[in-house]
């Protein structure tokens, strides 16, 4: 695992750990949006899926888009922790960078297939898409940071103070997701493994 402290890794995540309801529901509900998709899915059907009266779903959750947001902490956090798994401080900048995103590709385009209703029904929405996309912000933000820290201490990159790491944090979190939303929203660049190979090793060395 990874040494550097990425502080908000998780948090959503923990914070619904350990409530065995709550929990439920949110794999009920993952069965039932793989079923119906978004705009046919209602709560009675999430409350079968997971085994529970409507007045226990309804507690934990007012409406079926508090519900996909549950559902997207769940998966995003996984993937998120997959992804740490094959970054480490003794890879290069650009070699963290394409690990991480193009693992986290891999992860969402086998998303879009069991998840293959949902993803139709959203994709008539763009923005629905961004928003739940964007949901461990924080938490991406961390590690990119985290992997900046790495090249700074490997002496790859410039030293940077905290504001102009953010910065930086931030930019390469808006290059990557414009990047995911072209493939996942408009299927564009099929062979994207070249291309993010190509845009981590421009990264590096605009940075150098």
């Amino acid at each position: 695992m990874n040494c550097f402290k990425i502080t908000d890794l998780f948090k959503k995540k923990q914070e619904t750990a350990g409530d065995g309801v709550r929990e439920e529901i949110i794999a009920g509900a993952e069965i039932a949006f793989q079923k119906y998709g978004y705009l046919r899915v209602t709560m009675q059907d999430i409350s079968k899926e997971a085994k529970k009266v409507r007045s226990t779903v309804y507690k934990y959750f007012g409406n079926k888009n508090e519900v996909l947001d549950a559902v997207a902490i769940k998966i995003m956090s996984a993937i998120i922790q997959d992804c740490l798994l094959v970054i480490s401080k003794e890879h290069s900048f650009a070699i963290n960078i394409e690990k991480y995103f193009s693992l986290k590709l891999e992860k969402i385009k086998e998303l879009m297939v069991t998840y293959e209703l949902l993803m139709a029904d959203l994709k008539a929405d763009p923005a629905v898409i961004l928003t739940r996309s964007r949901i461990m912000l924080d938490d991406e933000l961390a590690v990119m940071d985290g992997i900046i820290v790495w090249a700074m201490e490997n002496k790859e990159i410039k030293p940077l103070n905290e504001e102009d790491r953010m910065f930086l944090a931030e930019t390469l979190y808006t290059a990557f997701k414009s990047f995911e939303m072209d493939i996942i929203l408009f299927e564009r660049f099929p062979k994207y493994d070249e291309k993010l190979s190509w845009l981590a090793q421009m990264l590096h060395k605009g940075l150098s």
